[in-house]
């Protein structure tokens, strides 16, 4: 749990939040609890790296197409 570390910093940070943001505190022992938690979950759902294996994939290229000097572009990805 090398990670450890982090999990504790974030879960400081939104139990801060809480506090001043929704008047709601957590005493330290419960702070600590849900970051091991958190941590732990983290790991399981992540899985054992070593028993994956990845192949490396082509990725085909999309022709560029020729577009006007005066257009708009907008580009986007699937996150919106």
């Amino acid at each position: 749990m090398g990670d450890i570390f982090f999990w504790i910093i974030w879960i400081i940070w939104t139990a801060r939040n809480q506090r001043i943001f929704e008047s709601r505190s957590s005493t330290p022992t419960v702070v600590i609890s849900k970051a091991l938690s958190n941590a732990q979950e983290w790991i399981r759902a992540e899985g054992d790296p070593s028993s994956t294996q990845t192949t490396p994939t082509s990725i085909s290229q999309t022709p560029m197409i020729s577009i006007p000097p005066d257009t708009i572009v907008c580009n986007s990805d699937a996150a919106w």
